[in-house]
């Protein structure tokens, strides 16, 4: 199997796009035109940024992604998510956060395998454990006084238990199909929290206000010289 990134075109426009070639200098450059319901692959080994635009060049979205497995991309249109499939995603796994002020014993079953153990998981700390699919996550206080659980299903991939109390629901975070892009636009939130801090500066509507990923790209390019690995939608007036 060639280690690439397929670019499948699912819109009923051509889209052009282009692959970095960070990690295979002799690999196709430039920007190649992907009919709709037509597919295109570029042979990569790692990390690259995927980019798309359109025929009259006014708008742009890209993703930085894969992470050394093939990848598949599905482009569905610029006011959509970009959609990556591919062998990298987080291993299946509980990921036991304690949200509480005190500390607490936490269980997971083993019905995929796994110690049977109990730890201790200090508050603000998490603990992970390997598993795959339905397991039981328990929880116990100290001297065993008070206990809570809940059923989970991780499918296969992260899922994130938050304890928050024995008097509190438990909650459950679980990986999403784009948790790429997600990952990434949770970045750029915290880039564009740590400038507002640093700047020590007041929004008039800061309950309303959400970043700009394309103005943070921008002030990136501006400032390092370097092209972000992702462009955002591209803003038309």
């Amino acid at each position: 199997m060639v280690i690439g990134i397929k670019v499948i075109n699912r819109t009923q426009s051509t889209v052009w796009c282009a692959v970095t070639t960070n990690t295979k200098p002799s690999g196709q450059a430039g920007w190649f035109g992907i009919e709709p319901g037509a597919s295109d692959t570029w042979e990569r080994p790692g990390w690259e940024d995927v980019q798309f635009k359109n025929s009259d060049n006014t708008l742009k979205k890209s993703l930085r992604i894969n992470r050394g497995g093939p990848a598949l991309v599905y482009f569905d249109g610029f006011e959509k998510e970009i959609v990556v499939y591919n062998d990298y995603k987080p291993e299946g796994s509980f990921v036991v956060r304690n949200r509480s002020n005190t500390a607490v014993s936490c269980w997971i079953s083993t019905t995929s395998g796994g110690s049977g153990e109990w730890y201790v998981i200090m508050p603000g700390e998490s603990e992970v454990w390997r598993r795959t699919g339905w397991e039981t996550v328990a929880f116990k206080s100290a001297g065993d006084m008070t206990r809570k659980g809940i059923y989970v299903d991780n499918r296969g991939t992260q899922a994130m238990v938050d304890f928050h109390g024995f008097d509190k629901n438990i909650t459950v975070e679980h990986t999403s199909s784009t948790f790429l892009s997600d990952e990434h636009y949770a970045e750029a939130i915290r880039i564009a929290d740590r400038c507002n801090a640093s700047q020590n500066t007041k929004a008039s509507s800061a309950g309303g206000l959400m970043a700009s990923i394309y103005k943070i790209d921008t002030l990136e390019r501006l400032s390092t010289g370097f092209f972000p690995p992702f462009f955002g939608i591209a803003h038309v007036s």
